[in-house]
């Protein structure tokens, strides 16, 4: 999750690697739970969920949402480390298309 965060291939790659991947995602969400990417991880997989239309992998998603997170620290953060939501939004959009940017939407609100 940490080298997704930094490599916009590997983001872009991401929601193809966790479906093809999605009978081992119970082992994949302890570990990013473990390594304190859980939050991140979830991100990943409500676009994912949002693009095969799979429940299941949205609820999932759902749990991993920490709504503590008062600032998004991730992808795309500018100098002074803030994210730029419109950016990353509009970027989720061109990659995987408009259902999956309004799922980026609804969890980057705050």
């Amino acid at each position: 999750m940490r080298l997704a965060r930094r490599d916009a291939e590997l983001a872009r790659a991401l929601p193809v690697l966790l479906h093809r991947r999605r009978s081992v995602l119970p082992a994949i969400v302890r570990r990013a739970v473990d390594e304190r990417v859980g939050h991140h991880l979830g991100f990943f997989l409500a676009v994912t969920a949002s693009l095969t239309d799979d429940t299941d992998m949205q609820q999932l998603a759902a749990t991993l949402r920490d709504r503590r997170v008062k600032r998004q620290d991730f992808f795309l953060s500018s100098r002074a480390g803030e994210i730029d939501v419109p950016l990353l939004v509009e970027c989720v959009e061109v990659l995987f298309g408009e259902l999956a940017a309004a799922t980026a939407r609804a969890w980057l609100r705050h």
